[in-house]
């Protein structure tokens, strides 16, 4: 069984961004895991544990549906929480512009995996990058506030590849190890 999960890179201006906030607002730290900015990306499916033998079912399928999909744009816009500001659990920064390709990507591979009994995401797709997760969701976070209300200018990202990763979990963090690269 391998840990697994489909997404699209960041460009580099937008991993200077997540560096920058975390300089900016650096009272997150206290109580926040924050996201390595070379590990970033954009989830678009995760499957978990994946059966090795199934592997290249999916690469084939996946391979196949993306056939007509073109590259595209999106643009990282904004600040959030999840699932919301009373109790958060997640950091994250927006997607505005193509945001609905991220959608129509993530919606994509959902069908496609279904054949293969893969099951489709219990939540709706959400598009956005993780800045970090809660350490300790009783205590209070320092810098919230600054970081809800925390201002950037947009940051431009080409998409144009999907990215099947491997995920294996190390006490460092996680390593994502890619196992297809799709270019669309």
């Amino acid at each position: 069984m391998k840990r697994t999960f489909f997404a699209v890179s960041i460009s580099e201006e937008t991993r200077r961004l997540l560096r920058n906030t975390s300089k900016d607002i650096p009272k997150l730290k206290n109580n926040v895991r924050l996201v390595r900015p070379e590990n970033a990306h954009i989830t678009l499916k995760f499957l978990g544990q994946t059966d090795e033998n199934l592997i290249p079912q999916i690469i084939e399928r996946i391979s196949l549906a993306l056939k007509e999909v073109k590259m595209f744009e999106f643009k990282c816009e904004g600040t959030g929480v999840f699932p919301g500001v009373s109790h958060p659990r997640v950091l994250w920064l927006g997607i505005t512009q193509g945001s609905d390709n991220l959608k129509i990507l993530s919606h994509k591979i959902n069908n496609t995996l279904e054949i293969l009994r893969i099951n489709k995401d219990k939540r709706g797709f959400s598009s956005h990058i993780t800045l970090g997760r809660i350490k300790n969701t009783k205590k209070q976070i320092d810098g919230l506030e600054k970081f809800l209300s925390y201002s950037f200018q947009p940051t431009s990202n080409i998409v144009k590849n999907l990215i099947f990763y491997e995920s294996n979990l190390t006490p460092k963090g996680a390593v994502y190890n890619p196992l297809q690269i799709f270019q669309l």
